[in-house]
């Protein structure tokens, strides 16, 4: 009898623990929906430069894919120009790697916000005895900074 008493004790206990840990996951997979959301939402041009940064750490390690990634939901239309525009930038870097070499580093060099709408940010990669700028054109239509263009080039005296 006490043998069942237990049994059933322990069974209870792990029931209950079974339901709090399950109401527990909803929670945090609520939590975690709604911390997404907010992650992609970018009031100020210091969390664009955080996100330009973020992007160009994935391209300096060679994650062209990674960076792509961070840029997505912040690119009006991804589905159609998206593609092609992280395809080609993978092709490119492989060719660069291949004839130059790898990247050094990278430096944010300028940094232009008008009306505290628009905003240009430019990046230069550093390489034995190379450079290229690297520029994302944002704006923020709304509440949120969006990707308008990322290009780059060998254009150096742009800069200046």
């Amino acid at each position: 009898m006490k043998n069942l008493f237990l049994f059933l004790f322990v069974l209870s206990f792990l029931s209950s623990a079974a339901s709090l840990a399950y109401s527990q996951d909803q929670v945090s997979s609520e939590d975690a929906k709604t911390l997404e959301k907010m992650e992609w939402i970018i009031e100020t041009p210091e969390e664009v430069v955080n996100l330009c940064n973020r992007f160009m750490d994935a391209i300096y390690l060679g994650e062209v894919n990674e960076a792509f990634e961070l840029l997505e939901p912040y690119f009006p239309n991804s589905e159609e120009s998206f593609p092609v525009l992280k395809e080609k930038t993978w092709k490119k870097l492989r060719y660069v790697d291949l004839k130059i070499g790898r990247m050094l580093g990278y430096d944010l060099v300028r940094q232009d916000v008008h009306g505290g709408r628009i905003g240009r940010f430019v990046y230069v990669t550093r390489y034995d005895d190379y450079m290229f700028q690297w520029t994302f054109i944002m704006m923020k239509p709304d509440k949120t900074w969006k990707v308008k263009s990322v290009s780059w080039d060998e254009k150096i005296k742009e800069i200046f």
